[in-house]
């Protein structure tokens, strides 16, 4: 298994993720170095029941949180259910103004939680002016009184995970409160999840790092850094642990806009809410409907190389998965229908409905395209990527595409350009053609063509991407 796949996507998106914080200061650098010195103990399978045995004993439960992740108020609700005598301590309160939609439905549901069981909610804010060691010498007197007035243990409390070490609360509470009184539990921490993939394990699986240290694994640790860099730049992340049911609904959705109906003009949709759901994708054969049933595609998270594993096991050739991990590499999503797999590199809401759109143009006949030539590749993916885009405006009503300063007709010709100008091309095409679409000037059977017709013959792309774009211009005027 290529594990150096991974943590090479690992690093790539640590590293993103700390250049956008902009307050970066020397005290961050210490915070970082102690907290990899709290998470670095060798990981030793766990259990829910023995992970809550030990926490019960503690007088604070301190949970590492990524506020734009879902999965730290997932965790402090299932606690509240196997530690009957618990009350919390809230801090995340301020941030879920901007946090994503998702956080904002876990955190809803953790303080319902709260209220249902009639427990008392203390909250504290911070203090953006404040340093972080500020910050955790107040919470620790905040907690330390919350503490005094409460007869509730443990305490539960969602804080950032940088704080969870030595150098921060965790160290604080730990040096007043005493030996065995203050717990930690991480989520999705790195070396635990590639250990977890190595053995096989089931996902939601408990580590233990060492006395009163636990990790929870409820994802990829890709995802929560993808989640952050998606809500950074505007887009709205789902959760990883509804990746497949979502795409299975954003497919169904996306097939019956383009093969359910028969009259110009896209039908009545349900709102795009993200389903819960099971762990796999139905589907399959090359029919003029979805695949069948009969057939699974096993979706794999981002920077699961378990992916190359099941695609060498499938029957793909050694060069082929050796171009699959440099596509992995490349942040590239791949949806293989004929052998059952589906791999995604990002999580944003678009990217989930457009590689939901490629599979729908599988199963209606329309993969694939000539690449003999670069200009035949140019024109074959500007066609894919009209359909990924014109499916996923389905999902997600308000996307626009890049800017494309000159006319697409005359750009195309520039095909030399490569496959990057070829994407925004293309989104350029699968937005005027779902504008004409929506408008209904623009007919059922021009997306018809768009989605079935193969580009495998040499010049099919080029003629279509023409004819698409001829018939978008002629019934806009």
């Amino acid at each position: 298994m290529r594990m150096d796949v991974a943590a090479e996507l690992l690093e790539r998106a640590r590293m993103r993720v700390a250049s956008l914080d902009v307050a970066r200061t020397e005290e961050t650098g210490r915070y970082e170095q102690s907290f990899l010195e709290a998470t670095s103990g060798e990981p030793q399978r766990a259990t829910w029941s023995t992970m809550a045995r030990e926490l019960s004993l503690s007088e604070v439960v301190l949970i590492g949180d990524f506020f734009t992740s879902a999965e730290p108020k997932w965790l402090a609700s299932r606690l509240l259910s196997r530690l009957p005598s618990a009350g919390a301590a809230l801090n995340f309160t301020p941030a879920l103004e901007t946090a994503p939609s998702s956080v904002k439905g876990a955190s809803a549901r953790l303080l319902r939680t709260l209220v249902r069981r009639s427990l008392p909610i203390h909250l504290f804010e911070p203090n953006d002016a404040e340093t972080i060691a500020q910050k955790d010498d107040r919470a620790t007197e905040a907690l330390l009184r919350i503490l005094s007035e409460s007869n509730r243990r443990p305490l539960l409390v969602l804080v950032g995970e940088l704080r969870l070490c030595d150098e921060g609360l965790l160290g604080r509470m730990e040096r007043r409160l005493g030996s065995g009184k203050a717990s930690a539990v991480y989520l999705d921490l790195e070396k635990p999840w590639l250990r977890l993939i190595q053995t096989a394990q089931q996902c939601r699986s408990v580590a233990r790092l060492g006395s009163n240290r636990y990790c929870v694994i409820t994802q990829s640790p890709l995802c929560k850094y993808l989640a952050h860099l998606a809500w950074s730049s505007g887009e709205e992340p789902i959760r990883a642990a509804r990746l497949a049911a979502t795409f299975n609904a954003y497919a169904t959705r996306i097939r019956a806009a383009i093969v359910g109906r028969a009259s110009a003009g896209p039908p009545a949709l349900p709102s795009p809410t993200e389903p819960g759901g099971d762990n796999s994708y139905r589907g399959g054969d090359a029919s003029n409907t979805l695949p069948s049933p009969t057939t699974a595609v096993t979706v794999f998270q981002p920077g699961d190389p378990r992916f190359l594993s099941a695609a060498l096991h499938a029957g793909l050739s050694s060069e082929d998965v050796a171009f699959l991990e440099e596509r992995m590499l490349a942040g590239e999503s791949r949806i293989l229908p004929d052998v059952g797999l589906a791999y995604f590199a990002d999580l944003t809401k678009t990217h989930v409905a457009e590689e939901a759109t490629h599979l729908v143009r599988a199963s209606i006949g329309g993969a694939g395209y000539c690449d003999a030539s670069r200009e035949e590749a140019f024109f074959g993916v500007a066609v894919q990527e009209a359909a990924g885009y014109f499916g996923s405006k389905l999902i997600v009503h308000d996307r626009k595409p890049p800017l494309l300063p000159r006319d697409p007709a005359a750009v195309a010709a520039r095909a030399h350009d490569g496959e990057a100008l070829a994407h925004v091309v293309g989104y350029h095409l699968g937005e005027r053609l779902f504008a004409g679409w929506a408008g209904g000037h623009v007919p059922k059977d021009i997306v018809s063509a768009l989605f079935s017709q193969d580009l495998i013959e040499q010049g099919a792309a080029r003629r279509l991407y023409f004819d698409l774009l001829a018939a978008a211009k002629v019934r806009q005027r």
